[in-house]
């Protein structure tokens, strides 16, 4: 009964609030305001401290955090998880670096390094391997959408060719603008036996999964992804445009994978995706979900405002509560506009 008295006291006109709820009256909408204010700069005071800070224990959080993303994904269709490996972080590190330290953004580097050019470095043999790229990397929710909304970056992330993954992020200049790069690079050993996959189903050949490399454009966030490419020179193209390319290792004898069948668990979503490390690197995502709360509920006494005593209407109070959307509004757009831009796929 309590919340019920409160609710009406403060949404609902009626005559002991003098038809004036109390949520819209001034002091509510400045104290509203300043959360509002303050909210936005702990979000970018968390993007800085740790998502966009380049010391290696922030890193290992992002690429942790990034990993679990994957695997929870994985587990929601139906797909064994990725395993980390050594090899692929290290691989993913170099990439990340050469990218941050000469300013591109591609698959291939401007010496004409192919994206599996890194595995070779780190030693990795593979039979199959894949690459998702990304700049202006700010929030690891919102990439890891962005990549799940991208059939070639989804193709990565849910191929069943894969069983092991690296992620690594790197701070540098491109076009112009300081940002952080990041790796995703995917992975299966040459020389992993079939046997070593989780499966209630029969074995089955499958076939490679291709991704895209796409253009970058001038200021705006990217990502990109590139699939199965070949440690060895010798190598069979199975597709190719101007902005893709997939080749199979004819050098390494692929394992016969087996197709997992794998029910979503808590083991494999509850203990992998941490609430705590997704809420730490993912500032931009929860700024957002934070608003669209204080949105609604402004909204919604603004609707009560308005519809449950049409003849007693107060224009100040209505100009008060859409400021604030306004005031949310323009400090989302800021915060994409004028610190790490629209996260886009290209």
């Amino acid at each position: 009964m309590k919340l019920k008295k409160l609710f009406v006291h403060y949404f609902v006109p009626h005559k002991r609030n003098k038809y004036k709820p109390h949520f819209l009256r001034v002091q509510i909408v400045g104290a509203v305001a300043l959360a509002i204010v303050v909210l936005f700069l702990g979000a970018t005071a968390q993007e800085h401290l740790f998502v966009t800070n380049s010391s290696p224990q922030t890193a290992a959080v992002v690429a942790a955090t990034l990993v679990d993303l994957a695997n929870a994904d994985r587990s929601q269709n139906n797909l064994p998880t990725l395993t980390v490996s050594p090899q692929l972080q290290e691989a993913a590190q170099l990439k990340a670096n050469d990218m941050a330290a000469k300013g591109y953004f591609a698959h291939e580097s401007p010496d004409g390094h192919d994206p599996w050019y890194w595995f070779t470095q780190a030693d990795y043999d593979f039979s199959y391997a894949g690459e998702n790229l990304a700049v202006y990397f700010s929030d690891s929710d919102a990439v890891n959408t962005a990549w799940m909304n991208s059939p070639e970056h989804r193709a990565n992330i849910l191929g069943v060719n894969f069983t092991q993954v690296g992620i690594a992020t790197a701070e540098g200049v491109y076009q112009g603008t300081e940002t952080t790069f990041v790796v995703q690079e995917f992975g299966t050993p040459a020389e992993v036996a079939a046997a070593s996959l989780p499966a209630t189903a029969p074995q089955t050949e499958t076939a490679p999964v291709p991704a895209v490399a796409v253009a970058s454009t001038t200021n705006t966030p990217e990502v990109a992804g590139a699939s199965i490419a070949p440690a060895k020179p010798k190598v069979q193209v199975i597709a190719q445009s101007d902005n893709f390319i997939a080749v199979k290792n004819e050098n390494a004898t692929a394992p016969t994978l087996q197709v997992a069948t794998l029910g979503t668990t808590s083991e494999n979503t509850n203990s992998v995706v941490t609430l705590f490390l997704k809420l730490l690197t993912s500032p931009q995502s929860d700024l957002r979900f934070i608003y669209e709360i204080i949105g609604a509920i402004v909204v919604l006494a603004l609707m009560l405002e308005i519809g449950v005593e049409i003849r007693r209407q107060h224009p100040h109070r209505i100009v008060l509560g859409l400021s604030l959307i306004a005031l949310m509004v323009v400090l989302v757009y800021a915060d994409h506009a004028f610190f790490v831009g629209n996260l886009l796929i290209t």
